[in-house]
């Protein structure tokens, strides 16, 4: 490739399947915490197994009266963020959200998938056995004595460009927030419904939806307790400075999370919290805004012709969806 007035770079490939679902979705594979990647699966990319996350201790900003600072936790599994080796509630969320929503209206496509994980030997199929293994870490990240997350396990500084078993930072759980208890909720909730039909899954659906429950309460209870890197850092010590996500508005988050939880109980309280935090209109996903993912769900509703269809006002959404379809992406 060569640009003008830029110089030249080596050359590039213009593949055919560059783009295909399998080599998509092991990007979620490689970004395993806690599991070394064997060569059979991850090829070049094979590493030893680094963050085990078996000695998490409780920041300042996140201790409690049973998890006073200082308190170790373990908190295995899960995936690295996008460019370090910390891990984020509100990220996996919209993630998970995006990705178990696809997976409800294309099971038959995914379900065909071979990863090339180490679970593809067994009899479920892999994209279920990859969202676990997030998952399963979410659910390490709620305090059992309130139903509070965490926002972020993290070290206190980014690493940098060093191979995951060669950073050496002490981890942290870091501040509960309104934003991560909902993103946490709407996530178990989906999950419990996209996992019931599997027996292998039984447990874990009950143990989903319990703790999306307890994470709803815990975010009706503490409306507005927003992330504050910069504030936390004043009073508590070891300052963070890794990404903080913050997020001052949480109607969207409640929206989702009511919306997913309905959906999954049948329960009329939760209809009429997400009837409250319906949007005005309809903004494209993004980890800070996932009224969206709610959005969706409404109108597949519609489109499924299930029997909670049109039990939200929708048409006001449907056009400005349209509207936003119609423009294209940004």
């Amino acid at each position: 490739m060569n640009i003008k007035r830029k110089g030249s770079c080596r050359h590039l490939s213009n593949a055919n399947n560059c783009l295909s679902l399998s080599i998509i979705w092991n990007y979620c594979y490689y970004q395993r915490s806690g599991e070394s990647l064997e060569r059979k699966y991850a090829g070049e990319y094979a590493r030893p197994a680094a963050h085990l996350d078996s000695h998490v201790m409780v920041h300042p900003s996140a201790a409690s009266p049973k998890r006073p600072a200082g308190t170790i936790i373990s908190s295995p599994k899960g995936w690295y963020d996008a460019g370090d080796y910390n891990k984020y509630i509100v990220n996996s969320g919209f993630t998970l959200g995006l990705i178990l929503q696809s997976y409800q209206l294309h099971q038959d496509r995914f379900n065909s998938l071979n990863l090339q994980i180490p679970e593809s030997d067994n009899k479920i199929p892999d994209i279920l056995d990859e969202m676990m293994y997030n998952l399963e870490w979410m659910l390490t990240m709620q305090d059992p004595t309130d139903g509070g997350v965490y926002h972020k396990l993290t070290t206190p500084n980014f690493e940098g460009f060093v191979m995951p078993e060669d950073s050496k930072q002490q981890r942290y759980v870091v501040q509960k927030t309104t934003t991560a208890a909902l993103d946490f909720a709407a996530t178990m909730a989906l999950a419990a419904r996209t996992y019931q039909k599997s027996p292998e899954f039984q447990s874990f659906c009950r143990q989903a939806i319990e703790s999306a429950e307890k994470a709803y309460a815990w975010a009706v209870k503490h409306p507005t307790v927003y992330y504050d890197q910069d504030g936390n850092n004043k009073k508590f010590s070891p300052a963070i400075q890794t990404g903080g996500y913050g997020d001052n508005h949480t109607e969207d988050e409640f929206f989702w999370a009511a919306t997913e939880l309905y959906l999954t109980t049948s329960e009329t309280s939760y209809l009429e919290q997400a009837k409250q935090f319906v949007p005005d209109e309809f903004s494209i996903p993004s980890w800070g805004n996932v009224a969206g993912l709610g959005i969706f769900k409404w109108v597949n509703q519609e489109l499924l012709g299930t029997p909670d269809a049109g039990k939200l006002p929708m048409k006001e959404i449907k056009e400005s969806l349209k509207k936003k379809c119609d423009e294209g992406m940004p």
